[in-house]
């Protein structure tokens, strides 16, 4: 077998495996997105926008298990709650 096609094999082979990985990384990553998201709206007076995507990304993360990034994002929450009038 030529050293090419090894080479060639090699890259598809692992190419596959790092394709898969960064869709998982990716997908791990979403709560934190959606977490800067609602952030901005919030920043921009967007608190209902904010508290939707919050919400999701609250989701997302439980889901995840993500039990850091889900206080996390709890507590911008509140901020997008706060800003709606939504608290007690």
């Amino acid at each position: 077998m030529s050293r090419m096609r090894v080479v060639v094999g090699a890259f598809i082979v692992f190419g596959d495996f790092f394709q898969v990985h960064l869709d998982v990384f990716a997908f791990a990553m979403l709560p934190l997105v959606m977490w800067a998201q609602g952030n901005l709206h919030i920043q921009k007076g967007q608190a209902a926008e904010a508290r939707d995507i919050l919400l999701k990304a609250k989701e997302e993360a439980q889901a995840l298990g993500h039990d850091a990034s889900a206080v996390a994002v709890s507590a911008y929450l509140g901020i997008a709650s706060g800003q709606l009038g939504d608290h007690p």
